[in-house]
């Protein structure tokens, strides 16, 4: 949590209350890290982080935008941001369909 927290200091993206989400109580068993966040501004924020050594490839992106539609789901309501924060390598086409879906992508984590 440290690491997350000095890396959104350097993006200037500051929250007020953050809370760790489990994918296990969303039915996935993906090793994926989730929090829920409150920005300053009252903004709520759904923010991934996947630690991969492989390519993040469209297969992963499909398996993470379904498993955010299943915590929208069960949560009751939208988050007006989603964001994916990644180290390793991103296919350009897993990259593109977040972008489409209106997410927004840090490859430089860590």
């Amino acid at each position: 949590m440290k690491q997350l927290i000095e890396f959104l200091n350097k993006k200037n993206i500051l929250f007020k209350e953050i809370k760790e989400l489990y994918p296990k109580d969303f039915g996935s068993r993906k090793k994926v890290t989730i929090y829920e966040a409150i920005d300053y501004k009252s903004n709520y924020w759904l923010v991934f982080i996947y630690d991969l050594k492989s390519k993040f490839l469209v297969k992963n992106t499909q398996e993470l935008l379904h498993l955010s539609s299943k915590i929208v789901q069960n949560k009751g309501h939208e988050y007006r941001y989603k964001s994916l924060f990644i180290s390793s390598p991103l296919c350009t086409k897993a990259k593109n369909g977040f972008l489409e879906q209106k997410w927004k992508v840090y490859n430089d984590f860590m």
